[in-house]
């Protein structure tokens, strides 16, 4: 039983210690809660639901609340697709919550050397949503997104580097990237089948009109099964 709250408690101790850098910035600060779980169905595929809510300005107001599922095909051990639907509310400028439907496909790739695993995602998604009550559906909000990542194993804690870049394909005034993440955490094993993830993120917006940053803290409850 020391055994696990020793370092359960060092977990915590790195989670909110990153507190403070996210409330020192002048932009937004915000906060992601996210309950998560997989089925392995066999072999080659394996089934994901994800329950997450975002808190923004400085932690006070819910923004999104969002349910994703996912099925992942194993191709080998270094290449893996995946399709994903997301229904997601989010909170608009008058405080309604309105519906977002995201269908995205991920391809994966990794390779793993001794203790450290590095990997590259390539996404493209397409996202529906409403803007207003009675507004028509906007659809066809299409994003590439690429994101590479490096974990470094350390007994029950894997650390973590990770940087994505968000490229708009069908984008009226023309297709550059305009949005960035930047993220660091740490994922510590309770066990074989439960994992909790603290991590610090930026997402910050570029090359657009009033760009906005937020700083985020994020912590994750993984089982599976």
């Amino acid at each position: 039983m020391m055994q696990l709250k020793k370092p359960f408690f060092k977990f915590l101790f790195f989670y909110l210690c990153m507190l403070p850098f996210a409330q020192a910035q002048v932009n937004d600060a915000g906060m992601w809660l996210t309950l998560s779980a997989e089925k392995k169905l066999n072999k080659k595929f394996k089934l994901g639901l994800t329950q997450e809510i975002r808190l923004r300005e400085n932690y006070t107001m819910i923004g999104t609340i969002l349910t994703d599922v996912s099925l992942t095909y194993k191709l080998n051990k270094s290449f893996a697709v995946s399709g994903n639907y997301r229904l997601a509310f989010k909170q608009t400028l008058n405080l309604e919550y309105m519906p977002r439907h995201r269908f995205y496909g991920d391809f994966t790739y990794r390779q793993k050397h001794n203790k450290l695993t590095v990997s590259l995602r390539s996404r493209v998604q397409n996202q529906a949503r409403y803007l207003s009550f009675g507004d028509e559906l906007d659809v066809n909000r299409i994003y590439w997104r690429n994101k590479l990542t490096a974990k470094y194993d350390v007994k029950k804690y894997t650390p973590y580097l990770s940087f994505e870049v968000y490229y708009p394909m069908n984008k009226p005034s023309g297709n550059h990237v305009d949005g960035v993440r930047l993220a660091a955490g740490t994922d510590y094993n309770i066990s074989k089948r439960k994992t909790i993830t603290g991590y610090f993120l930026i997402d910050k917006e570029v090359q657009v009109a009033n760009p906005l940053t937020s700083y985020i803290i994020g912590v994750e409850y993984n089982y599976s099964f």
